[in-house]
């Protein structure tokens, strides 16, 4: 998988999730205290779950430097974090990167990325994300 240049060579999981909002409002006819309303945001959450592993990069990075890589995500304009992945194809906004640094694994180390995921083509590049 390639978010805008940055490769995750293993992919175990890909999490879409809806977020939404709640509010309770005054029941204007006074049968209820309070009633619920559902506001739906506009972008979902992706969460992205993965290994780093220099033997399957394309580019053969080492651990180090594939972390380093993920980790530029979160600073990169939405526009560089284009991503093409099975049914997902838009650009994602990196909220976190949270990489395991298991000192036992000399060859993988798991990778989570938590994004808000903006779908093309309701935002493009033409537009402002």
């Amino acid at each position: 998988m390639k978010i805008g240049n940055v490769e995750l060579p293993i992919v175990t999981l890909v999490e879409e999730g809806e977020t939404a909002e709640i509010d309770e409002i005054k029941d204007p006819y006074k049968k209820y205290d309070v009633v619920p309303v559902k506001h739906e945001s506009e972008v979902n959450s992706l969460t992205i779950t993965g290994f780093v592993n220099q033997k399957t990069h394309s580019n053969d990075l080492t651990l180090s430097e594939q972390k380093e890589e993920l980790k530029s995500l979160r600073t990169n304009d939405i526009l560089d974090n284009d991503i093409d992945y099975k049914d997902f194809y838009g650009f994602l906004l990196v909220d976190t990167v949270n990489l395991d640094d298991n000192p036992d694994s000399r060859i993988v180390h798991e990778v989570e990325i938590e994004s808000r995921y903006f779908p093309w083509p309701k935002y493009h590049r033409s537009e402002s994300i």
